[in-house]
């Protein structure tokens, strides 16, 4: 999950956040959190993202987007 502050803002973004967001499925409306992206687009960004990482690779970031994004009880 991306922290919500002035600094990081107004910082350039990474590669490493580019990725961070494309193996987010919260950004798809996952949880609680709304849509920013229609599910087709978020699809088809993940997909190239498994084709740059690899699909194991991939597939364990979004885990981990998901576990860090959506607390546990």
């Amino acid at each position: 999950m991306m922290p919500e502050s002035k600094e990081y803002a107004a910082r350039k973004w990474t590669g490493e956040d580019v990725t961070n967001i494309l193996a987010n499925p919260i950004y798809a409306g996952v949880g609680p959190f709304p849509a920013i992206v229609s599910d087709e687009t978020w699809v088809k960004g993940f997909i190239k993202l498994m084709g740059e990482k690899g699909v194991r690779q991939a597939l364990t970031l979004m885990l981990k987007q998901l576990r860090e994004s959506i607390p546990s009880q």
